[in-house]
């Protein structure tokens, strides 16, 4: 009720002010006729509360209004009639009279458009008539010199005042585009570029390095341990934590640099006329100024960072950003709190080294129905790292998927499939979309099930399970709808 308050005396201020000022000068034009009428002093009364009353009473009655717009074309039709009543009490003197068919068109015109305007003209019609028959038939069309200048101040000041109000609401209007047009493409909460807006920066940058020739990278950054901050200090203090990082990077970076809030604690950059080599330069530093100026005092604050320079092999912008993406997430891999770029060979991480090697079966702890029939080769049963690298597959899945006998991405796996028509039946016309959207399944449900079809004919449930060092694919064999 309190929004709905304050948009209705909005509206009423509008229409206040030019109310008051029309009415009251018209009544100084309504008077000068009168006088050469000698009309009684009856005559006069009402034109006189019309003038100077009216205008506060219904501007009172339209702020109190559960539908102040529809009150506002009531109080219209009001000055409609009563102007027609005064057409007839002024003997149809001819300037005064303009003046009050355009005064009164002018507002409804401005308020409801032809309609409103229509149905006022013939509203004051039929104020004419209660006009003749109140005041009686008269007709002294000429104006004198006298009422010629007293109708100059309505002539000349009304349609000044209007212009200031039509300014007034322009530039408020423009205003509120702006602001639209900022949260539309900004974080509320970081006030970087939101997702959308930064993804469609990507998307231009990309066909404009198509075109052009001219390096380009992305980088993807996340906090480590966010959930650790938000448990231990509280969501305040994350949000305040998101907020700093937002200042600093754009005084970190350069102006042609393009930041935004991927969603939750990620953050993403666009770097324009950048090569490989500048964005981790860039990023290093990036790491030691929050290593000199931490973010806050409770505790130290790290990131993850992915680098992904663009390249000829990257033939959509939704590649690129995935690409990012994946070594953000092999930056993680690496132990956090470092920075990881696509075409550099780093050493794995001693813990993972001895755990996850090719050819070997890894020591993690799945479901026992599917690591049951590994042996037997009743399922087929794959480990991908956070970057999606395959780890280890067994005989089974290496067959259905047609994987070669080297380590493979899961994408690269999936585009060998889709152009060999071998394994999943791939539904779609481009397969990057349908990686994006398996991503994003596989992402916001760690641990699902469900149905696929194979190109030979058959079905077979998948279970896949996602934990902290990377993700397991199991295919159950054979599956019968």
């Amino acid at each position: 009720m309190i929004i709905k308050s304050e948009q209705s005396i909005k509206f009423v201020r509008s229409s206040y002010g030019p109310r008051l000022l029309a009415l009251g000068l018209g009544f100084v034009a309504i008077a000068s006729a009168l006088i050469s009428l000698q009309a009684p002093w009856w005559v006069w009364l009402a034109p006189a509360l019309h003038g100077f009353v009216w205008p506060h009473f219904a501007w009172r009655r339209t702020r109190n209004a559960a539908d102040p717009a529809a009150a506002e074309r009531c109080n219209l039709l009001v000055d409609h009639f009563a102007g027609g009543m005064w057409i007839a009490a002024i003997a149809f003197n001819t300037l005064p009279v303009v003046l009050i068919l355009v005064v009164a068109g002018i507002n409804s015109m401005a308020v409801g458009g032809l309609r409103p305007f229509l149905r006022g003209m013939m509203v004051q019609a039929a104020g004419v008539g209660a006009g003749l028959l109140v005041y009686g038939v008269q007709w002294q069309p000429v104006s004198s010199m006298r009422e010629v200048l007293a109708c100059l101040p309505l002539l000349v000041l009304y349609p000044l005042a209007m212009a200031y109000v039509t300014r007034s609401m322009m530039l408020k209007f423009r205003q509120q585009q702006r602001e639209l047009a900022y949260q539309s493409q900004h974080d509320s909460l970081s006030g970087l570029y939101n997702r959308r807006h930064w993804d469609a920066c990507v998307q231009a940058e990309f066909l404009r390095c198509q075109r052009t020739g001219e390096p380009a990278a992305l980088v993807m950054i996340d906090f480590d341990h966010f959930k650790q901050i938000n448990d231990m200090l509280g969501h305040l203090v994350g949000d305040e934590v998101i907020r700093r990082f937002a200042h600093r990077l754009r005084t970190c970076l350069r102006r042609t640099d393009t930041p935004g809030r991927y969603g939750g604690e990620e953050f993403c950059i666009l770097l324009p006329h950048t090569t490989r080599h500048d964005a981790e330069t860039l990023m290093h530093r990036l790491r030691k100024n929050l290593q000199e100026q931490p973010l806050i005092k409770q505790r130290a604050v790290t990131v993850s960072i992915g680098i992904a320079a663009l390249t000829t092999d990257l033939s959509t912008h939704e590649a690129w950003v995935r690409l990012a993406d994946q070594m953000l997430y092999r930056a993680k891999y690496q132990g956090r709190d470092c920075v990881v770029a696509a075409g550099v060979d780093y050493p794995v991480p001693e813990q993972a080294a001895s755990t996850w090697q090719w050819g070997q079966q890894p020591d993690i702890r799945a479901e026992g129905h599917v690591l049951a029939g590994l042996e037997s080769g009743d399922v087929g049963v794959a480990l991908f790292d956070p970057s999606d690298q395959l780890i280890w597959a067994n005989s089974v899945f290496l067959d259905l998927f047609l994987v070669a006998p080297e380590p493979r991405t899961f994408a690269d796996i999936m585009h060998n499939c889709y152009q060999q028509q071998r394994g999943p039946r791939i539904e779609c016309d481009d397969i990057a979309v349908w990686l994006a959207a398996a991503d994003a399944k596989r992402r916001s449900k760690p641990n699902r099930s469900f149905i696929i079809d194979i190109h030979d004919g058959r079905y077979f449930q998948v279970e896949e399970n996602s934990f902290e060092n990377g993700w397991l694919l199991g295919l159950f064999i054979p599956y019968t709808p």
